[in-house]
């Protein structure tokens, strides 16, 4: 089984499958416990909580914050919120509908058809109870949230000032170098475009994104690469 591998003093990588595309879910250690960003596809569940449990030892997990409610980052959640149920749920406000059920992904109409034809999964976490929904700015644990719209209405990237980190999402992914998200699967491109320019603008040295490997050291440079 795979387990966790840290990545910066404070953040650790778990990388699964889904499909055809690799997904990294992320354990952040805080002064009260942990915050895992993230709960990665439905299938990948059991492999999820066997890793974060060998992961946690007797420390608690404090946290649950998501990036956002696609199927490979919430799919595992309700799971997870069974397997660790003093966990706090957190997403932007902006997102939460979009996890329950209220709203759809698929009523998103975007000018661009590749996002209409790409396929729509259904919500992922129906009744989950949010401890907390994010505005830009607010604190979750040792990092800060920032909104970051564009691949879905209330995608947010985690900032973690003291790894001079950025857990990005979906804002960039590094399947073939440094990118922008699919386009067709993100509902927004005008908005993607404002997101990388602000992430561009924070101070890190480390971009890491969902899908691909992280980007050590040189992360900032090559997020402002792509303004």
């Amino acid at each position: 089984m795979k387990t966790f591998q840290a990545v910066t003093p404070h953040i650790w990588r778990l990388g699964v499958w889904f499909t055809v595309m690799p997904v990294n879910v992320w354990l952040v250690r805080e002064d009260d416990g942990w915050t895992l960003i993230d709960a990665g596809a439905k299938p990948n569940a059991s492999h999820i909580i066997a890793a974060v449990r060998a992961q946690l030892g007797d420390a608690p997990l404090r946290r649950i914050a998501l990036t956002h409610g696609h199927v490979d980052h919430a799919g595992s959640l309700l799971a997870l919120v069974e397997a660790f149920p003093q966990a706090q749920v957190m997403c932007h406000h902006e997102e939460a509908p979009y996890v329950t059920g209220e709203k759809r992904y698929a009523d998103l109409r975007p000018p661009h058809r590749s996002y209409r034809m790409a396929p729509k999964y259904p919500p992922q976490a129906p009744g989950v109870q949010f401890a907390q929904l994010l505005d830009d700015g607010d604190m979750v644990g040792s990092m800060y949230a920032v909104a970051t719209p564009g691949h879905t209405p209330g995608h947010v990237a985690y900032w973690h000032q003291g790894d001079n980190a950025v857990i990005c999402g979906d804002a960039f992914i590094n399947l073939w170098g440094i990118s922008p998200p699919l386009n067709m699967f993100s509902s927004n491109l005008e908005q993607v475009q404002k997101s990388i320019n602000l992430i561009g603008e924070l101070e890190f040295e480390h971009l890491l994104p969902s899908h691909g490997g992280p980007i050590l050291h040189k992360g900032r440079g090559q997020a402002r690469r792509l303004r």
